[in-house]
């Protein structure tokens, strides 16, 4: 047994990438095996990180994972793997699809996936339905943060995610824009027409980029995640709740309405596709191609707060500040939400009960929060305290009051090509916002029907 707790050690504090025996060599066919145990009698339970070893927030699962090692005597293996993510987020994905298809046990107990990716997961059978595994725990998160699929749990959220339009004070004040006005927008919301009006003003300003709505990155997840609460920001929606329905969701007239905020926008050149991505950090007001408001998520505070700090005189509430979505009105104000969880599998494994011990661990009000110190992003437990007047009680505020999920979907990939389709098709123009709407929602029902 001493030789096996060295073992545990080593492999919980410095497992980067594992190789996982099959469950298959031992005789057994996925179905049959009970639970994981070494040649001491300890368990195992293996788990699959979505950032690379070494990385700020790795940094911190580890920290997690040992502790979770240390409470239990070392008498539990946690095999972790850790994955490069210079390969970008769809290998992560590439990479879980294939181990489950190689079966055998290959697929790891506990995985981390991206929210929107849940139904899908669900679907297929990859993810376990946690629902009676994980019971009331789950009333210790925010509620839209659970990633559920047919009203089962399939897990819980990591952390949680918001957005917002960064400003820089610099240039409202040069445009006269007060602060009481960003006060109350702040407290009490902005329509389209306000927003349009602000546009105007730091166009009038000399301000060439009003708005950066990072219509120009390359990640489309990234512009999905940012411009997805459009659609519902005048009551439309995209799909119906299964997911199997889009036809006059997507293309609905009040689903138009919302995206039509963006093709303005770029129709009355507040904003283009060409604009930097660290514009708005790392431009001055008076430089050439400077930028006024940034549509961006939580991790832009790190870099406000670190590197870009010099830029902005007088920090949060002084040099910058953020903005909330604007909306058709109050009623129908919506923002983005949703980021990583962590889900049981359905690998094979009949005993759970150390995965749902390890789940637990690593979304506990200490671990949450030490996630959640390393990434910047949002604490998903209701739990969490943040100080009032910091950027970071901003975004916990519109999450709660104003959060959507994006659309929960088995053909969420398709939705994420054809939302970011339309997008071009707005920047390219040509194209009134309804047809562009009724190609793209035509287009994903056809994908949708294909694959019932």
């Amino acid at each position: 047994m001493k030789t096996g707790k060295i073992l545990n050690k080593i492999i919980a504090a410095t497992c980067a990438a594992v190789s996982l025996v099959p469950l298959a060599a031992c005789g057994s066919t996925p179905n049959e095996l009970e639970s994981r145990v070494d040649e001491y009698g300890n368990k195992i339970v293996t788990i699959m990180f979505h950032k690379a070893s070494g990385t700020p927030e790795a940094t911190a699962y580890k920290e997690v994972i040992d502790a979770f090692v240390t409470a239990h005597n070392n008498e539990i293996i946690v095999e972790a793997e850790y994955v490069n993510q210079s390969a970008g987020v769809n290998q992560y994905q590439t990479t879980l699809t294939q181990k489950y298809k190689d079966g055998g046990g290959a697929l790891y107990d506990i995985i981390a996936y991206d929210a929107p990716l849940c139904a899908g997961y669900a679907q297929s059978g990859m993810l376990y339905n946690s629902t009676e595994l994980l019971g009331d725990y789950v009333n210790e998160f925010v509620p839209n943060s659970i990633p559920k699929y047919n009203g089962n749990v399939y897990g819980l959220p990591i952390q949680e995610a918001s957005a917002g339009f960064y400003i820089n004070k610099e240039w409202f004040s040069k445009a006269k824009i007060k602060d009481s006005e960003i006060e109350s927008y702040k407290k009490n919301g902005w329509t389209y027409d306000d927003f349009y009006k602000v546009c105007g003003k730091l166009k009038s300003a000399g301000c060439s980029n009003p708005v950066d709505f990072q219509l120009g990155s390359s990640d489309k997840e990234t512009r999905t995640f940012l411009m997805y609460p459009f659609g519902y920001s005048a009551g439309g929606d995209y799909a119906t709740a299964d997911g199997k329905t889009v036809t006059n969701h997507f293309n609905s007239e009040n689903t138009a309405k919302g995206v039509e905020f963006i093709k303005k926008c770029i129709d009355n050149k507040y904003t283009n596709k060409n604009i930097g991505s660290t514009d708005f950090l790392s431009k001055k007001q008076n430089e050439a191609g400077s930028v006024a408001m940034f549509l961006s998520a939580g991790w832009t505070i790190t870099q406000l707060k670190g590197s870009y700090s010099g830029n902005f005189n007088g920090g949060y509430g002084e040099g910058w500040d953020i903005l909330p979505y604007p909306s058709a009105s109050k009623a129908s104000a919506a923002s983005a939400t949703g980021s990583w969880c962590f889900g049981i599998t359905d690998n094979g494994i009949r005993d759970k009960s150390v995965a749902v011990e390890l789940i637990k661990w690593l979304t506990s009000a200490e671990s949450a929060q030490t996630i959640a110190d390393k990434t910047g992003m949002l604490n998903a437990r209701t739990d969490a305290k943040y100080t009032e007047n910091t950027p970071e009680k901003f975004f916990r505020d519109q999450l709660l009051a104003t959060g959507k999920a994006r659309p929960a979907m088995t053909a969420y990939a398709d939705f994420t090509t054809e939302f970011n389709l339309m997008l071009d098709d707005f920047t390219n123009g040509g194209k009134d916002v309804l047809t562009t709407l009724n190609e793209r929602a035509s287009s994903l029902q056809d994908k949708i029907n294909r694959n019932r």
